[in-house]
């Protein structure tokens, strides 16, 4: 195996979905090719992590932890907020009212197009 191959399959590799004796054609090349095994190591830190194994109290709380997760009731979903469904409607709203006053400002009264004229500034005021 080569480097550009090792390099092309790394990511299946770290995620540990190689086959058996694919996952031994990398290991034997990463074992010969300091650089791909350099690199292999800086894109799974994990890697030093094999064969430590967890507390076996850590092993009894997450035991736990997701036994309580399968007894739990369901979610309502008709309850909870969904972006999909009520944040679009909402947001598109104030987008358009926000724009809408926006024109309204701008080509409100006062704008020649519309026929009105400029008002007359006085140039000198008489007490």
């Amino acid at each position: 195996m080569n480097c550009e191959t090792v390099r092309n399959i790394e990511d299946l590799y770290i995620e540990g979905r190689l086959t058996v004796s694919r996952k031994e054609q990398v290991e034997a090349h990463l074992k010969d090719c300091a650089a791909c095994s350099e690199k292999a190591k800086r894109a799974n830190p994990l890697s030093g992590l094999h064969g430590v194994k967890a507390p076996q109290a850590l092993k009894e709380r997450m035991k736990k932890l997701l036994a309580n997760l399968e007894t739990a009731a369901p979610v309502n979903k008709s309850k909870t907020f969904s972006v999909d469904s009520e944040f679009w409607p909402v947001a598109a709203s104030i987008a358009i009212s926000l724009i809408l006053a926006l024109l309204l400002a701008w080509a409100g009264p006062g704008v020649t197009s519309q026929g009105y004229e400029k008002a007359a500034i006085p140039s000198e005021v008489t007490p």
